[in-house]
């Protein structure tokens, strides 16, 4: 099976320089600038794994595209110590647990856009 030049290209730099590959829902947008699209976060569309993102992640934007309410474990992030960056968009999210970005000492910029975060 043949794989594209850029998924080939991907894997060359990846390997050239000892960074784990992004998930496949993910794209590199700049080095260690992630997107990735789900359907949700952890609901009973999708289960989420953060920490299959690579630990040089410096900005990672999450898109939702269901609204099928989800939730995030308390330490969803705590792999991602490099983050400067954190972008949740579209994702129905039950609530945001306490302690949710701990371990995320670098985290500039986080921006949480729902757009139907569940009813209390």
């Amino acid at each position: 099976m043949a794989s594209s030049p850029e998924v080939l290209v991907l894997a060359l730099a990846s390997l050239a320089t000892h960074q784990a590959l992004p998930p496949s829902n993910c794209t590199l947008d700049a080095p260690n600038h992630l997107s990735c699209r789900l359907s949700s976060i952890n609901s009973r569309l999708e289960r989420t794994d953060f920490s299959v993102i690579p630990d040089n992640t410096t900005s990672l934007r999450v898109l939702c595209s269901q609204t099928d309410v989800g939730s995030l474990p308390p330490s969803a992030f705590s792999s991602l110590t490099s983050l400067r960056h954190l972008s949740l968009q579209g994702c129905a999210l039950d609530l945001l647990p306490a302690g949710v970005f701990r371990g995320l000492s670098l985290l500039e910029h986080l921006r949480v856009s729902t757009g139907s975060m569940a009813p209390p």
